[in-house]
């Protein structure tokens, strides 16, 4: 704390008789001390040259580089030149972007110095180890030579383009390097990983540099350690291809780094994988000895596995490090075809020095040389981003230069992701436990390999179906062929499957497996089959059968030895109806209608029948509303299998969804009733109503069609209660005024209307219904519903009479049916229903009508008044029960859910009868707001004294919509005005009182610690100022700028909300941009005089040092200094004694 904190305030002999101290201190003792104290000795040293250096402490940096090339003080010539390169080039906030600046302009003149030592350094450990290799006996004659089928066999294009490196690699071997040499090299590593961050490239980093470290990345290591030279050596070489940005000089360069790291690449391949830790020990020598051709990394390290075969302890510690450090290397390497792939093949893909054709082949053989899964779908997420690129392309040409590599992935592929060739890994992937996206671990795996295959069939369309095709076509017949095999029970008359041995049913477990897999990717097809349906007439027939088989089997029913064939046979008939879903689109020539009978009764019977299993159940429901709403076969309702379903939907008890989970529900009858509140706080009913009912409101006011339709009276009605909503919170917050530490409780500016409020939970996300309905988010009975209603709803392509009056009267017939229950409560229930059935029953009938209203939406205007007509009963009768139901949050969510739906979908069928003469959206949000007013006053105690963040959220959501669309209410222009001066200029402000209030709860809002709340309403003024000249506003600009752009800036200067601080700095500049003179001359000195924590010394230097351009990237590129420089003076100053000569 001394020299961080107070360093500047010590006399100058104190400050030069501690720095020699600690110097020779370290300088002495680094040898004996542990490790942790010899580098604080080296972080404190450091640390006085970040404020000293070169003025103070100008022999710095020349005694770290001495120590460098000093035999017995290397190590600590690392420890230094590391430890500077982490301090100095991206110190802490307590230096000025000057002394930043300047720092890393001192390392930059000592880097091609440095490089050089660390050059010397590194080719003199590996001079050293090649000696040792020398005392080996030699490798056979003819050990080394290629493999012809190697992609850089002798002769190829490859092979030619890297002879130039051979002789580099030579000098590497595979061989150990001694423990003290590989000290030196890993500290060596991790500081040229460091420096590579930030050194640029042009003229720094020489190929003699690169060729050692390709060297190290070859040399395995035998000593225990956690990372291993050629691990660092790797992360060494994927730091300089995180630079994206390479100049066009630097191209050579980049080219001579892939060539020779194709050279170690090949030789990894060449390294044997097949063997267990034990066989490696014992071949240890061997590999040592591979092919001197390439710069070959060994696998594992020799030294103490051998010397240590008889202590079973060591043997076992050495493996687990051995095999550590092999994965961390794999990892390395991942992570430079990742790199490579993903920034750098552009650059590459077009030149002739580098042959990408046998760059994939080597690729491919690297995917499938490990045996991992974790292995292969880190490399599949490369060949992703390699399938992209080719995608995006579109040469054609190209496209066939990588045919034969693409069509050995999907073989090799399909292999690893089928039970029958590779079943034990593939057996450890969990399949039980779900992950955030709702996947397990197998799950996960297959679709990666879907993926892929599903990328390569765009590139090579014919042979990847040809050979998906055959593979399916193959465990089909197997499928098919255990009708054979099926017996009855003599005693039970009971159907069982007559395979009974162990090593059969495991056969069997894995072509079930495989078939589900298979069946999988043959629907994933159907996305490339939409114009052409070659492939569909093939697919789409095969499929049916595999449908009507398993219905007419009913496998799953059969008595099986072990059950995990009944979950088998579920999952794959539920993938084949699955597949089915996803070919729908194949059924809609009329000539192929005459198929839909046949599947629809081997789907049909499946929902109807009680006891089956829920996954085939939801997969059944899926395809039944998929062919209803994609094929829509003409008067469908003819077959007596679906007049039959239209009579059974409401009894349909096997598919009904779960109990309901919610709290009771309660209804108002004059009196309140207590309620559970949601949260732990204790609540009573009102205050939780009054906030969920405004939440609600709120949320589903600012989606009604932006507005447009109200008239000015019902406007002004909407925005008095926003206003009175913004005074409630603006009240909360002068109620709870906590200003939160650095927000500007010491500036007098932030008083009033912006008082600083306590920091409130982030505000969740709001889905509209629209968003909801897209989501696979419906149960199986649900799905039903939607089924039956599509074939009434939905219009028949290419039919001219489409029935109306018929389908009036099915319909009519069928929801009388469905919504039954819901009719009967009426606008006031009858109290002998219990509280515990109304939800539910409520609730489930109204999203099924929003699902109706959604199903219209892309329909014609004969399908929404069809819909309108039967189920307008049902709209008036939902707001009519709204008030009985305000204290139930989830009804009160489910009625307000379906006016959006209804608003969005049925306007124009609402029209006159559901509204006098007034805008149609807009009313019944208006009463609702109304209600809660009357029933809970104009104060709510859950909105004054725990303000919610759904509350807020909607709230300033609808304050952004009338501000955005709704201008005019505010600033009236006439037409002169508008054409002559642009819109939006005047400055003769209606309803002062309400903007003045909306844009000060704006300035609130800034204030808290809700990063989704700040970024919402910070967008939200730069729309409406990009619309409306917001800033120009002589009300914004002359009582609200100065307090808007303190609150922007205060929040730059405390770091509070980091990730927005180029939204901020943008922000400030429009603000700014209104008077840039008056902003440099007025408010930046005004700013700082207010700003607590500096003198008036630094408050000239920070004036005097912030320039006035005023274009947008050197204006926030200068107030980001001005921050940064600012919170250095004001922690140099806090952390000085009293007295102490400051900044």
């Amino acid at each position: 704390k001394l020299i961080t904190k107070q360093w500047l305030g010590l006399m100058w002999e104190e400050r030069a008789q501690l720095k020699a101290t600690l110097y020779q201190l370290t300088l002495e003792n680094h040898h004996t001390v542990p490790h942790f104290i010899r580098n604080k000795l080296v972080k404190l040293v450091v640390d006085i040259a970040r404020l000293d250096w070169p003025h103070f402490y100008p022999d710095f940096f020349t005694n770290i580089l001495q120590l460098i090339q000093s035999p017995d003080n290397t190590t600590l010539g690392l420890i230094f030149l590391l430890t500077a390169s982490e301090e100095l080039v991206y110190p802490w906030e307590d230096l000025s972007v000057a002394r930043k600046d300047e720092l890393k302009r001192l390392l930059l003149a000592y880097m091609p110095q440095v490089f050089n030592i660390l050059t010397a350094l590194l080719e003199n450990l590996i001079q050293k180890q090649r000696h040792r290799v020398t005392a080996t006996p030699p490798p056979s004659p003819t050990h080394g030579q290629p493999n012809a089928s190697s992609p850089v066999h002798s002769g190829s294009l490859l092979s030619s383009m890297l002879d130039n490196t051979k002789s580099s690699a030579n000098c590497g071997s595979g061989r150990d390097l001694d423990p003290e040499s590989e000290t030196f090299c890993c500290l060596s590593l991790k500081a040229l990983t460091h420096l590579f961050m930030w050194v640029p490239i042009t003229n720094n980093i020489t190929p003699n540099l690169m060729g050692a470290i390709f060297r190290l990345a070859s040399i395995s290591s035998d000593t225990g350690r956690d990372e291993s030279v050629r691990t660092l050596a790797m992360a060494a070489i994927n730091e300089i291809l995180y630079k994206n940005c390479v100049p066009v000089s630097c191209a050579d360069f980049v080219l001579n780094l892939l060539q020779q790291a194709m050279t170690l690449l090949q030789g990894w391949l060449a390294t044997p994988q097949d063997m267990d830790l034990q066989d490696r020990a014992s071949c240890a020598t061997k590999v040592q000895h591979i092919s001197t051709s390439f710069a070959l990394p060994e696998m594992f390290g020799t030294g103490k596995l051998i010397k240590s075969q008889n202590q079973p302890s060591q043997i076992n510690t050495c493996a687990h490090l051995t095999m550590y450090t092999l994965y961390s290397y794999e990892e390395k390497l991942i992570e430079f075809l990742r790199l490579f792939v993903g920034l750098h093949l552009t650059r590459l893909e077009d030149n002739p020095c580098f042959p990408m054709a046998d760059f994939a082949d080597l690729l491919l053989k690297f995917t499938f040389h490990g045996e991992s899964t974790e292995h292969l779908v880190a490399c599949l997420e490369v060949w992703d981003t390699f399938l992209s690129h080719l995608q995006f392309k579109k040469n054609v040409a190209q496209w066939k230069l990588y045919s034969d590599v693409l069509i050995s992935l999907v073989k090799q592929l399909l292999g690893k992701c089928q039970f029958r060739t590779n079943q034990a890994p593939l057996e450890e992937l969990d399949d039980d436990t779900l992950n955030d996206d709702n996947q397990t671990e197998w799950q996960n795996f297959l679709c990666d390999c879907i993926d892929i295959i599903d990328k390569v069939i765009t590139i090579v369309p014919d042979t990847t179906y040809e050979l998906l095709y055959g593979n399916w076509e193959q465990v089909c017949k197997v499928y098919v062929g255990l009708q054979h095999v099926i017996c009855t029970d003599a005693n039970t008359q009971a159907r069982q499957l007559g395979v009974k041995s162990e090593h059969d049913i495991g056969r069997m477990h894995c072509y079930m497996r495989d078939l589900s897999s298979l069946t999988q990717i043959m629907g994933r097809l159907s996305a490339h089959q939409i114009d052409d349906f070659t492939h569909g007439n093939v697919i789409v027939p095969l499929l049916l059968n595999l449908a009507n088989f398993a219905f007419e089997q009913q496998l799953h029913r059969l008595l099986v030895s072990t059950p995990v064939l009944t979950t088998d046979f579920v999952e794959v008939h539920a993938q084949v109806l699955a597949a089915l879903k996803s070919w729908c689109h194949w059924m809609v020539p009329v000539e192929r209608h005459n198929l839909i009978p046949g599947l629809l009764s081997s789907v049909v019977p499946i929902l109807t029948t009680p006891g089956e299993p829920a996954k085939l159940c939801h997969s059944a429901a899926h395809l039944l509303a998929t062919i209803t709403a994609t094929a829509r076969p003409p008067q469908i309702w003819e077959l007596e299998i679906i007049r039959d379903l239209y009579r059974l939907v409401p009894t349909l008890q096997n598919l009904q969804p779960e109990p309901w989970s919610s709290k009771t529900v309660h209804r108002t009858n004059g009196e309140t009733q207590a309620q559970q509140p949601r949260t732990p706080e204790a609540r009573s009913k009102p205050h939780y109503a009054a906030n969920a009912v405004t939440r609600l409101a709120f949320k589903h006011t600012e989606s009604i069609t932006r507005l447009s339709q109200l008239s000015m009276p019902e406007f002004s009605s909407l925005v008095a209660c926003c206003c009175a909503q913004v005074g409630r919170v603006a009240r909360w917050f002068r109620a709870h005024g906590v200003c939160e530490k650095g927000t500007g409780s010491h500036n007098p500016m932030l008083a009033g209307a912006m008082a600083p409020a306590e920091p409130f939970e982030s505000a969740r996300h709001f889905l509209t219904t629209a968003e909801m309905f897209l989501t696979n988010n419906f149960n199986t009975y649900r799905l039903v519903q939607r089924a039956m209603c599509n074939t009434l709803l939905l219009v028949w392509p290419g039919v001219s009479d489409q029935l109306w009056d018929q389908r009036h009267k099915l319909l009519s017939a069928l929801l009388d049916s469905l919504v039954s229950d819901f009719r009967r409560l009426g606008a006031n229930p009858p109290p002998q229903i219990p509280d515990s059935q109304l939800g539910p029953m409520i609730t489930n009938t109204l999203r099924l009508l929003g699902d109706l209203v959604n199903i219209t939406q892309e329909e014609g205007s004969a399908s929404r008044k069809l819909l309108y007509s039967v189920i307008q009963g049902n709209v008036h009768q939902s707001l009519a029960m709204f008030p009985q139901y305000i204290q139930c949050g989830d009804v009160c969510e489910a009625i307000l859910n379906f006016f959006l739906t209804a608003f969005s979908g049925l306007t124009q069928q609402l029209g006159a009868p559901f509204t006098e003469q007034t805008s149609p959206p807009l009313r019944p949000i208006l009463k609702i707001l109304s209600t809660a007013d009357s029933r809970f006053g104009m104060d709510p105690p859950g909105v004054c004294d725990s303000p919610s963040p759904d509350i807020k959220m909607a709230l300033f959501t609808v304050l952004h919509t009338i501000l955005l669309y709704r201008w005019q209410h505010f600033y009236r222009a006439s037409v002169l005005e508008s054409l002559s001066s642009g819109a939006g200029v005047s400055d003769n402000v209606n309803h002062r009182e309400h903007l003045a209030g909306i844009l000060q709860a704006y300035g609130q809002t800034l204030l808290q610690a809700d990063i989704n709340m700040f970024a919402h309403n910070l967008r939200s003024l730069e729309q409406v100022n990009g619309k409306w000249k917001l800033y120009q506003k002589k009300l914004f600009r002359e009582e609200l700028l100065p307090q808007f752009l303190t609150v922007l800036l205060h929040t730059l200067l405390n770091k509070s909300h980091s990730l927005l601080g180029d939204d901020i700095a943008v922000a400030i500049y429009n603000m700014a941009a209104v008077d840039f003179p008056a902003f440099h001359d007025a408010f930046i000195p005004h700013f700082l005089r207010t700003t607590s924590g500096l003198d008036d010394n630094q408050r000239t230097i920070l004036q005097r040092n912030f320039k006035r351009d005023t274009d947008l990237p050197s204006f926030t590129q200068n107030i980001l200094r001005l921050m940064n420089d600012m919170r250095c003076y004001r922690l140099c100053n806090a952390s000085l004694p009293a007295n102490s000569v400051k900044l």
